[in-house]
């Protein structure tokens, strides 16, 4: 597309006086400047470096005791641009389809293990597990695609009661790659 507008501005050039050619290139260069600012974004105008969603929240409470099948509700929210991460709730919902990256660090209790998964929308996308030694951490990152609507969410996978170090210790973020 944008060869096209080039080819277009340059074949305009010859068909106007010399004279005139530099208003057309100017209002041609505006035109390829705004198609490739829509290219960046990948056709979708509305998604910029202000408006792409990207997240960023640890946990406070340490420790933080989680229960059979919770959801780990990060709530310190340092960055959450249009508002797609939901503290009470510890869910991302995705506003935009497109592939996004995320990334969250569980760090146990000392001397205790955590089971968890990263779960997009009611399924399991992948799982983590912390050792059980001396705050024992895992990291996990994955890159998903995700539809307008889906969600994705840290969630407890053992059959029991356990608990992660909070204090900033553990956290999950997320942001928009690409559609």
């Amino acid at each position: 597309m944008m060869w096209f507008l080039y080819v277009f501005g340059l074949m305009t050039c010859f068909d106007v006086a010399i004279g005139s050619c530099y208003r057309q290139n100017d209002i041609t260069q505006g035109l390829l400047e705004m198609l490739t600012k829509m290219i960046k974004c990948n056709g979708n105008p509305n998604i910029d470096s202000k408006t792409r969603p990207v997240f960023f929240a640890s946990l406070t409470k340490r420790p933080t005791t989680v229960h059979v099948n919770e959801i780990v509700k990060f709530d310190d929210v340092r960055v959450n641009r249009v508002k797609a991460y939901q503290p009470s709730t510890g869910v991302f919902t995705a506003p935009v389809a497109g592939v996004y990256a995320f990334n969250c660090v569980i760090s146990a209790e000392s001397g205790q293990k955590f089971g968890y998964q990263l779960n997009k929308n009611d399924a399991m996308y992948v799982n983590g597990y912390t050792s059980d030694s001396n705050y024992g951490s895992q990291t996990t990152s994955v890159i998903i695609e995700l539809k307008k609507g889906d969600r994705v969410y840290i969630k407890h996978r053992h059959q029991r009661t356990e608990t992660i170090a909070g204090n900033q210790f553990s956290y999950f973020s997320g942001y928009f790659v690409h559609e």
